[in-house]
């Protein structure tokens, strides 16, 4: 894990990597495919440069957008380091966000940009939720609809772990 920083810094590290991106979609769009060959291989150009970075912009700017809502809503955020793995880069035995004051974790939070728990996204939300339930400190979980909320709740409910379920889309939580 790595050291924050500031929460204007890291947002604006978002913003230009999200603007390099952009333009690399737009450099794919500047001619209209005319067959579906054409189409299909731009297509594929598309998602082999832009894949990685549009899972992991998304990701790390949903891990500063929980910083932002912890800083707002509980008080006993002073006066510590926040550490991040903002390219979900972390070991399995870390989280995505840790919030530490003399050394001891007070927060760890896990985050998840996917929109629905489909397919493989359901068990992955699983294993994440297990992983962060054996984590120190209080233990958030942050997502970006109300079926992954839905989703994420009745997890924590059926295994009883003591984990927060947050929709940082409407600032609800379910704590």
């Amino acid at each position: 894990m790595k050291p924050l920083g500031s929460i204007e810094s890291a947002s604006n590290d978002v913003l230009n990597d999200a603007r390099k991106l952009l333009e690399c979609l737009r450099s794919h769009l500047t001619q209209e495919p005319t067959t579906a060959d054409e189409a299909v291989k731009t297509l594929n150009h598309i998602r082999r440069e832009t894949y990685e970075s549009l899972n992991q912009i998304q990701h790390e700017y949903l891990i500063i957008q929980a910083v932002k809502w912890l800083q707002k809503n509980d008080l006993t955020i002073v006066g510590g380091l926040w550490q991040w793995n903002p390219r979900q880069t972390g070991g399995k035995n870390e989280p995505d966000l840790t919030f530490m004051r003399q050394q001891i974790c007070l927060i760890s939070a896990e985050v998840t940009t996917s929109p629905a728990p489909k397919g493989s996204i359901g068990s992955h939300m699983q294993d994440t939720l297990s992983k962060l339930s054996q984590m120190q400190g209080k233990k958030f979980y942050f997502v970006l609809t109300e079926i992954m909320r839905k989703n994420a709740q009745t997890k924590v409910d059926a295994s009883g772990w003591d984990i927060n379920i947050v929709l940082i889309q409407n600032e609800k939580s379910t704590a």
